[in-house]
């Protein structure tokens, strides 16, 4: 992004690091809810353009 000139935060990779180091192992994505719960998960339209 920064090499396109696009607008963002300078300490972005920190602020990244610092919330994925709080999270717990408790913690789960919402598609992962959805697996377990056998519902439909949005899989295609996030991940299946580039497969």
């Amino acid at each position: 992004m920064r090499a396109i000139g696009a607008p963002i935060d300078e300490e972005i990779e920190e602020k990244h690091v610092k919330t994925t180091n709080q999270m717990t192992f408790e913690m789960k994505s919402s598609m992962q809810r959805d697996m377990e719960k056998g519902m439909d998960i949005e899989a295609d339209q996030l991940q299946g353009y580039f497969l």
